[in-house]
């Protein structure tokens, strides 16, 4: 499966040219065994192949490319079927059996893709959850150890939710939190990741950014909620604590929760702030 995985991420026409190379050295070992040895069965390596690392369009090319194969070998055996309506047979039994191995194979991968990618999403914001959350900082940690790079993590608490739940109902309230993700997506970077890591908490990593670059950052975050939470007339702030590692000795999980005491001490200072805080 690892060799698999690793195919699965190179380009795709990487990979097709390596299933229709399989699917020619198939057929030459398929004319060199001889018609005592059938070789149809093999054909479904590289389609599986196709489908899998690229998708149902490739593994029906492969698949034409196998009949195609298998045709050639037959009409160059001594034993080649004399009538042409069993040749034809023969092809389209192929082909039958390889288009539908195929899609079901695509097919299965795309819901494997799916499944993986809704085990790490938060269904209602559409954010990264707490686990790819983690996953991403270790990532980045590991990075940053290895080549001396900086990050920041923010943890960013929602004012006052419980209001909003209160007075205008749950409903509203999941409103709330889909337009703050929202507010926060549209305000970082591509390469930033942002995740809703339980109720009305948010976790932000911004990669190769120090201090005061994520204060920028973080302000125009907090400054986008405000906006829209006051348009809305939901009464409603942020609370942020920030900590920017540069190759950092501390865990993530120790780094979140630093992360967490200055957001505590921004709201025990009244809320509506950003602290932050610089490891080694």
């Amino acid at each position: 499966m690892r060799a698999v995985d690793h195919l699965s991420r190179q380009q795709p026409v990487v990979v097709l040219a390596l299933s229709l190379g399989l699917v020619f050295l198939l057929g030459v070992v398929d004319h060199l065994a001889g018609p005592e040895i059938g070789f149809s069965t093999f054909h479904l390596l590289p389609i599986a192949l196709a489908a899998w690392c690229v998708g149902r369009e490739a593994a029906l090319g492969v698949s034409l490319a196998s009949v195609v194969a298998l045709a050639a070998v037959e009409q160059m055996s001594p034993r080649s079927a004399g009538h042409p309506a069993v040749a034809v047979w023969n092809a389209a039994l192929h082909f039958g059996v390889f288009v539908v191995v195929g899609a079901s194979l695509a097919a299965l991968r795309r819901a494997a893709e799916r499944e993986r990618r809704l085990a790490r999403t938060d269904p209602l914001t559409g954010l990264a959850d707490a686990r790819a959350f983690a996953e991403a900082a270790e990532r980045e940690l590991a990075r940053a150890r290895r080549y001396g790079g900086v990050f920041t993590i923010a943890s960013l608490d929602l004012d006052d939710f419980k209001a909003v739940n209160d007075r205008l109902g749950h409903a509203a309230g999941d409103v709330v939190l889909r337009t703050v993700a929202d507010a926060i997506r549209a305000n970082v970077r591509a390469v930033d990741t942002v995740a809703r890591t339980g109720g009305d908490q948010f976790a932000l990593l911004l990669p190769e950014t120090g201090r005061d670059p994520a204060g920028i950052v973080l302000r125009k975050v907090v400054g986008a909620l405000t906006a829209v939470t006051a348009k809305n007339g939901w009464p409603v702030t942020a609370s942020v604590g920030a900590v920017s590692c540069s190759s950092p000795t501390s865990s993530v999980e120790e780094i979140l929760k630093v992360a967490d005491d200055h957001l505590h001490a921004v709201k025990r200072g009244g809320k509506s702030g950003i602290r932050q805080v610089v490891l080694g």
